[in-house]
């Protein structure tokens, strides 16, 4: 009886696909279909066999069955199985965020679930997925993440120059929406690109710039991201590519400068597009004239963005043309065609000074000019407020980050060897102008931490995407040249683990009143305690206060690591007198006189750099006239 069922079985279209790749034995009976079992008929041989064959080929059948079942399932639905798995790891992530539900160990499960899809996209089964789905599992996990600080707090948040840009936006146009860069509070801000568009965008789809400070930020930041998927896709593969975006979308300075309103955000979108465009048109065997017109609009349009990308774009430019140099004369004749050339530089040098100019500035100022703005730069990187911590290093995130910092930077030291001696090689001459381009950036980067010239966040930021590209293909492509099968199966979970771990990190970095708990991954540390990335209701209340109780014109001290764009504007308005002060606590400390404003706690509590402030006993021979948990007004007469 059961041998019918099985030959009426055989038959079927399932167990046609089956009987390819399977003999059965039933007692002295072997069940064979030929591998065209359409056209032939059901052939019985008669074989000696012992009855306990018959359950192991059962199980094989099973077995086999069950594969062909399961692979045609996952050809079929994998990709909306990995959307499945990302939007339940957001959902936890959201959950964990917002503190609906808080318990040790959820942050790590979302992690988890919404890394799930990367192990499919870099494994045997990546063939289920085509390029566009696997680009979108990468992406979409990125879109909420950009969004996260916005989706925690509501309103614009981070370092100080976000509010000082949000207080520049409102000074800077008329009623009639002309500019005045008199009005502008330093020379940099007199690159007014950014502004221009937030103005544009605020008229057409009428809202305010504050809700455009947290919401068009992150879009700059999500296309650049993209665009470090195009230029590792043209320098190496698809799979180098969505590694590149995974590196520079999840690490954390990456994600803390690119949600923020300010002007390099806007610059390094730029920079990176040209430099896509720069390996786009050297498929090209000849110029056209659209290529350098497309060159000459994205030169112009850094130039009128950011003071700081007109740097970048100035060191990028001139390495790549002495790169492009020095490998003519290596290999006597470049075999990959550049659209970049002297002339190219020299234009953008005559753009920046044509627009310095356009703002007001005379030729013979040109260079007192250009060297203000470079001093600029360097109060900004000295202010409190442009770093997290004086002492910081990795210290203020835990041992788990800091141990994990020292790994990681190992593993790009050692690719970037690799990725040098590849392309050398090989001669890549794309690869080299990477190399030399962005390595001379990354040089720039790191020369900038002993001499300080500049925030090292920022510069750290536009050089990642060549320590993401130079990781991934190190840890990638290292494969490929192992030819011990267990030994290249190790460097794929090398790179399994690199990668998770790398993101797990960067997710650590967060402040925990924005990513909610923590554990297991770390306990509380010093930047739960650094105050940029909060709303902070109680300035807001501050605010307030000033507004309606205290007279315009006063002579005002405001002691507190932030200011923001709330404070600024009352503080305009009212037309108030700073008193002649450090901010910095000293042993040269000058107790205020008049009104003095003190960021005394946050949520209560003795937060990151609060020494760095005068103490709250100063107050004591003031009279408060203002006192909230954080915050504090006092008076005293000259």
């Amino acid at each position: 009886m059961l041998k019918h069922q099985i030959r009426r079985f055989a038959n079927t279209s399932l167990g046609k696909i089956w009987s390819k790749r399977y003999r059965m034995f039933y007692g002295g009976i072997e069940i064979k279909l030929k591998e065209d079992c359409e056209d032939e008929p059901l052939i019985i041989y008669e074989k000696k066999r012992a009855y306990s064959t018959f359950w192991a080929n059962i199980e094989r059948f099973v077995y086999l069955g069950f594969s062909a079942t399961f692979s045609r399932f996952l050809k079929n639905n994998i990709f909306y199985l990995c959307l499945l798995f990302v939007f339940i790891g957001v959902i936890c992530l959201i959950i964990n965020s917002n503190q609906y539900a808080s318990f040790p160990g959820l942050l790590l499960v979302s992690i988890f679930l919404i890394l799930f899809p990367t192990i499919i996209i870099f494994s045997k089964y990546s063939c289920y997925l085509n390029k566009s789905e696997s680009i979108l599992l990468v992406f979409i996990p990125l879109i909420f993440l950009n969004y996260l600080y916005f989706i925690k707090e509501g309103s614009p948040v981070g370092f100080e120059d976000v509010h000082q840009h949000v207080f520049e936006f409102t000074k800077l146009f008329d009623q009639s929406g002309k500019l005045l860069f008199l009005n502008a509070q330093q020379l940099s801000f007199n690159f007014v690109g950014l502004y221009v568009i937030f103005k544009f965008l605020a008229n057409i789809c009428n809202v305010n710039v504050i809700f455009l400070a947290s919401l068009v930020p992150p879009i700059f930041n999500l296309i650049s991201i993209i665009f470090v998927y195009v230029i590792a896709n043209r320098l190496h593969s698809h799979k180098i590519g969505l590694a590149s975006m995974l590196f520079f979308g999840w690490e954390n300075q990456v994600l803390i400068f690119g949600q923020e309103m300010r002007t390099q955000t806007l610059g390094t979108l730029l920079i990176f597009s040209l430099f896509a465009f720069i390996l786009i048109s050297t498929k090209n065997k000849r110029k056209f004239p659209s290529e350098v017109i497309v060159l000459i609009i994205l030169l112009f349009g850094i130039v009128t963005t950011s003071f700081v990308s007109i740097f970048y774009t100035f060191i990028l430019l001139l390495s790549t043309l002495i790169t492009q140099y020095i490998i003519s004369k290596i290999y006597r004749s470049s075999k990959t065609r550049s659209i970049i050339s002297w002339e190219i530089f020299s234009l953008f040098i005559v753009f920046f000074i044509f627009y310095l100019l356009y703002i007001g500035v005379s030729f013979s100022d040109t260079l007192s000019c250009i060297l203000k703005l470079i001093y600029e730069m360097g109060q900004e990187n000295t202010s409190i407020s442009s770093s997290v911590s004086s002492n910081t290093g990795q210290t203020i995130y835990g041992i788990f980050v800091q141990k994990f910092t020292y790994f990681f930077w190992g593993v790009f030291l050692l690719s970037t060897l690799f990725y040098t001696s590849f392309a050398y090689t090989l001669k890549k001459a794309p690869n080299l102008i990477f190399t030399g381009a962005f390595g001379s950036l990354f040089v720039f980067c790191l020369l900038n931490g002993v001499i300080g010239l500049l925030s090292p966040g920022r510069v750290y930021v536009i050089s990642f995407i060549f320590i993401s590209i130079v990781t991934s293909f190190g840890l990638l492509e290292s494969a490929k040249y192992i030819k011990q099968p267990s030994i290249k199966s190790l460097s794929t979970f090398f790179f399994y683990v690199t990668m998770t771990l790398f993101i797990i990190a960067s997710v650590s970095k967060i402040p925990n009143y924005v990513v909610g708990n923590t554990e297991p991954l770390r306990s509380e540390e010093p930047i739960d305690l650094i105050t940029y990335w909060d709303s902070d209701l109680p300035q807001h209340s501050l605010v307030s206060f000033i507004s309606s109780y205290m007279n315009d014109d006063q002579i005002t001290k405001s002691s507190m690591l932030i200011r923001r764009y709330e404070f600024m504007q009352v503080s305009n308005s009212k037309e108030f007198k700073k008193s002649q002060m450090g901010n910095n606590y000293s042993k040269n400390f000058i107790e205020p006189t008049g009104f003095w404003i003190l960021h005394d706690s946050f949520h209560g509590r003795h937060y990151t750099n609060r020494d760095s402030l005068p103490p709250s006993y100063l107050l004591q021979d003031f009279n408060k006239i203002y006192h909230s948990q954080d915050y504090a007004i006092a008076y005293r007469e000259s």
